[in-house]
């Protein structure tokens, strides 16, 4: 392992040590989703480019974890269709900094539950170690192969574009006929004021 892959991917752990840390504290999810999510996210963006610099030496810039979660997988990660699609269902409002802005609140929270985005962090974590490990044995799921990472990311991208193309941030909605709040969205109905 590459002195970097290993800086990096140590970084990933620690970020999700520190989300353990609030998540295990008395405190409520919700009034700490800002700094979870962050870290969580965090997570797994420098754990993907652990791998990336591990096998080409060279270093990623930016926020795009979609991007290189597909990166990762060209360069041997495997990985299984659930944890690439949270990732990328996650992709865009994170690099677009949603988990600062986006409404949370109880009734209607416009990000993934931190539970699934610990999963997500952790699962991609343990990939991005096995792959930088020189992992030998295949997994015991179907792993990706770069062209099915590639659809799958055109795939959530549409359906992202496709949930913020259907949301009105003008109109008040009654929460029975209320459209799924697009992930990351920056607005939230007047209805609330939070």
């Amino acid at each position: 392992m590459t002195d970097h892959a290993n800086i990096y991917i140590t970084r990933g752990q620690s970020y999700l040590e520190a989300a353990d840390v609030l998540i295990a504290s008395d405190r409520s999810s919700l009034s700490l989703y800002d700094p979870l999510s962050g870290l969580l996210l965090f997570s797994i963006e420098i754990s993907l480019k652990a791998v990336i610099k591990f096998a080409t030496g060279t270093d990623s810039v930016g926020h795009h974890i979609e991007q290189y979660l597909v990166d990762a997988v060209e360069h041997g990660l495997l990985v299984s269709e659930e944890i690439a699609a949270g990732v990328f269902m996650v992709a865009k409002p994170y690099w677009l900094h949603a988990p600062r802005y986006a409404p949370h609140h109880k009734e209607g929270i416009s990000m993934p539950p931190i539970s699934l985005m610990r999963e997500l962090a952790s699962k991609t974590i343990e990939r991005c170690i096995a792959t930088i490990e020189g992992e030998t044995e295949r997994p015991d799921f179907p792993a990706l192969t770069v062209d099915e990472a590639k659809a799958l990311r055109e795939r959530a991208n549409q359906a992202y574009e496709k949930r913020i193309a259907e949301f009105d941030p003008s109109r008040v909605y009654r929460p029975d006929e209320a459209p799924p709040i697009p992930l990351g969205t920056r607005f939230t109905s007047p209805l609330r004021k939070l």
